[in-house]
């Protein structure tokens, strides 16, 4: 199965699928059911969208019937990870709530640390930031348990913390180097955090992200681009304008409507044109987002 998650990361997606295949026809009950959530997976890096999030959410359900904890806590912690860039918080906070359980019921801290981080950045995009900054540092001092470094328990803790105006121990958390697909994802969010000390190596570090193939997964991919994008902003470096543009053109074509909020805030700050279009289309997404968004969410949003 690990093997199968490099491939897919790497954007063999066949491959991938491939291994997955052989796992399916075994007689373990949890691989096959990591190979089930891995046809999704690959579903959702096809673009497939709407067919892998129904496949992750059917494995949910049938894993919760069948407890199986183990599986089900990975299908649990991608589909809080959707829900967020849906902009779906409700769900994306139940659903990490319910990873953190299971996560701390099974001794795996790394999980229980990414299901707060994802819970946490659920509630600030909400505008909630006391529950999001309380969530964060729990997050935060399980991370620093860990003899190891762990990105993709990190990443969410240390975006958040870095919105909350964090910046150094949303650095600390962060490790060195990742694999797994995560490196850009780790060097979009560090060179978000490197702009105000070294503006000129955080937009180096932001064009390299841009430059490569990105995560395999197209919401990990925008957010990637995201972060990139507004490191370029913080530097002050002439190429954020084209990489505004890109990013709202990409974010156009996925279902993501979080994500799609701050891609056309981003056009914006770029001073691309069309702001008069991008601005009723902000006024649509948040009336769609108004169970979600709280009032106190307004003026980010705005």
């Amino acid at each position: 199965a690990a093997h199968a998650e490099a491939l897919l990361a790497a954007g063999e997606v066949e491959a991938a699928v491939a291994l997955w295949r052989r796992l399916a026809g075994g007689e373990d009950g949890d691989r096959a059911a990591e190979a089930r959530a891995g046809f999704a997976l690959a579903a959702l890096a096809r673009g497939e969208v709407a067919g892998g999030t129904a496949a992750l959410d059917r494995l949910e359900l049938d894993l919760r019937a069948e407890d199986r904890p183990e599986p089900r806590l990975r299908v649990l912690l991608v589909l809080a990870g959707l829900a967020l860039a849906d902009g779906r918080l409700g769900e994306a906070v139940e659903r990490a709530e319910e990873a953190e359980r299971i996560a701390w019921a099974r001794s795996r801290p790394r999980d229980a640390a990414q299901a707060l981080g994802i819970a946490a950045s659920a509630h600030l995009a909400r505008g909630e930031e006391a529950a999001a900054r309380r969530l964060a540092r729990e997050a935060a001092s399980t991370l620093r348990t860990l003899q190891r470094p762990d990105p993709r328990a990190a990443l969410p803790t240390a975006r958040c913390l870095a919105d909350l105006g964090e910046v150094d121990e949303a650095t600390r958390l962060l490790p060195e180097r990742a694999g797994g697909g995560l490196g850009p994802l780790l060097d979009a969010l560090r060179s978000r955090l490197r702009v105000a000390l070294d503006p000129a190596g955080a937009a180096r570090l932001a064009r390299g992200v841009l430059a490569a193939a990105g995560p395999a997964l197209p919401w990990r991919r925008l957010r990637a681009e995201l972060d990139a994008a507004w490191a370029l902003e913080g530097a002050a470096d002439p190429a954020f304008s084209e990489v505004a543009r890109a990013v709202e053109a990409r974010s156009a074509r996925l279902p993501f409507r979080l994500l799609r909020l701050e891609a056309l805030l981003a056009a914006d700050r770029a001073g691309l044109p069309g702001h008069r279009a991008r601005a009723v289309e902000r006024s649509a997404l948040r009336q769609a987002l108004l169970s979600e968004l709280g009032e106190a969410a307004r003026a980010w949003w705005t």
